[in-house]
């Protein structure tokens, strides 16, 4: 099966897919992070190019989650993912160190009714202050770190979430999203006339370095799920009008189609 957010990215000469991957034991679907941790997704949706990843369990009769070896979840930031603004996440048995953060570490946070309503946080219960926060700063575009000298272990709800729902209708998880990946690097036009037709190599406008993509010609569009350049769905082949008998274009509906 394909995997329509297995993204297509280019590094100088080197075309790679990165992205989950499928464990060959389990079957099962995961995404990889740095520092060796894994995370199996549960959900994808292609259209809001995102999915959700399942916590690290917690390591039993304890309040540590399992990837504290990794200090937890670690995106590559040379990659095309991050962690979605709007997840709900609880740090737990955290050292005092974190009442002096910007998170809510009060006795209203709503971690306090993740620990008390939770069966699997019982252990947290008397473990260290816990603090709360929704996703969405740079700081935690790309990292939920736990740590010895910080939080040993952290729970995460996805976007959406009705907090004011029982926690058995909470839906844990957490979201990561993609970023459609750009045209492919090249350096000169052999390298895109053998890997995007109907495009041509020269400097992206974008790139201080003076990078080269393969951009896509006139009346062509950029696919980043295949990785090539696709017809514009703006305009048919000419044809000669019915009265001057001149070829003109003929304009077809699109959805981002400016008004005329």
């Amino acid at each position: 099966m394909v995997f329509f957010f297995s993204l297509i990215y280019g590094h100088g000469e080197t075309i790679c897919s990165v992205g989950p991957t499928i464990s060959t034991t389990t079957g099962s679907l995961f995404f990889p992070t740095l520092n060796g941790s894994s995370y199996q997704v549960t959900s994808i949706a292609s259209q809001q190019q995102t999915f959700v990843i399942r916590p690290s369990s917690f390591i039993p009769g304890t309040c540590i989650t399992a990837d504290i070896a990794s200090e937890g979840v670690w995106l590559n930031q040379s990659l095309p993912f991050n962690i979605a603004a709007g997840n709900n996440i609880f740090y737990l048995n955290c050292t005092n160190a974190l009442l002096n953060s910007p998170l809510n570490c009060s006795s209203s946070s709503l971690c306090h009714t993740y620990e008390n309503a939770s069966s699997e946080a019982a252990s947290c219960r008397n473990a260290g202050i816990c603090c709360s926060f929704t996703s969405g700063s740079s700081a935690s575009n790309y990292t939920i770190r736990v740590r010895p000298t910080g939080c040993r272990a952290y729970r995460t709800f996805v976007v959406g979430t009705d907090t004011s729902l029982p926690l058995a209708q909470w839906q844990e998880g957490l979201v990561i999203q993609w970023q459609s990946p750009p045209e492919l690097q090249c350096r000169s036009q052999a390298d895109c006339d053998s890997a995007v037709a109907s495009s041509t190599c020269s400097t992206d406008p974008a790139s201080s370095a003076g990078v080269r993509r393969c951009f896509c010609n006139v009346d062509f569009l950029w696919d980043p799920f295949t990785g090539t350049c696709t017809k514009s769905p703006r305009f048919t082949t000419p044809r000669p009008t019915a009265n001057r008998g001149q070829v003109q274009w003929r304009r077809t509906q699109s959805r981002d189609a400016s008004p005329d």
